[in-house]
């Protein structure tokens, strides 16, 4: 495929994110930019929501059972209903890449990953992370809590241990998303 050069103006720590990061990790960002800026520019998108009940459905028909995919979508569905879905490039960067892993490759393929991250993208806050925190056991895990702080958020849903170990967070909760689910507003 033919490819063209854009030049888009970044806030500096995007630009030294992309220039410092490996080929491979490139490529993924310009997929996922590419994906998005094809979208916007159609101008007519599917919704978060078509965009998760279309991969859930065609997840299930390839094995993934409900009960793995209810709470973590109800929980999605309660967050975007009742508050904010906050994201950053680093956490867009690695849910990219947990999705692109082998045991998810079976029930969700590139194409819905990237369709799942566009929708996600235009529906979330985009928060330009300031905070710099070195708190959790796998410091992979810390661009989650900066992202919290940095946009102010009240809750981090996941099922990550190492995340969940520092409930809670600078008044930030940690919880999965069963016990999200417990929560009333």
């Amino acid at each position: 495929m033919a490819k063209a050069t854009i030049t888009i103006p970044l806030d500096p720590q995007t630009a030294r994110a992309y220039d410092s990061a490996a080929p491979e990790q490139k490529r993924k960002m310009q997929a996922l930019l590419s994906l998005w800026l094809r979208e916007l520019a159609a101008g007519e998108y599917p919704s978060l929501q078509q965009v998760l009940d279309d991969v859930g459905r065609k997840a299930k028909e390839r094995g993934l059972t409900p009960e793995m995919l209810a709470k973590p979508r109800q929980a999605l569905d309660k967050a975007l209903r009742e508050g904010k879905v906050l994201v950053s490039f680093a956490a867009l960067a690695e849910l990219y890449d947990v999705l692109s892993r082998k045991q998810f490759r079976r029930y969700v393929d590139e194409e819905e990953v990237r369709s799942f991250l566009a929708a996600l993208t235009r529906e979330a806050q985009w928060i330009d992370v300031e905070a710099r925190i070195q708190a959790c056991r796998d410091p992979k895990d810390d661009k989650f809590l900066e992202l919290a702080v940095s946009g102010q958020g009240t809750h981090i849903v996941t099922g990550d241990t190492d995340l969940l170990v520092l409930n809670p967070f600078r008044g930030i909760e940690l919880l999965p998303p069963h016990r999200f689910l417990e929560i009333r507003k």
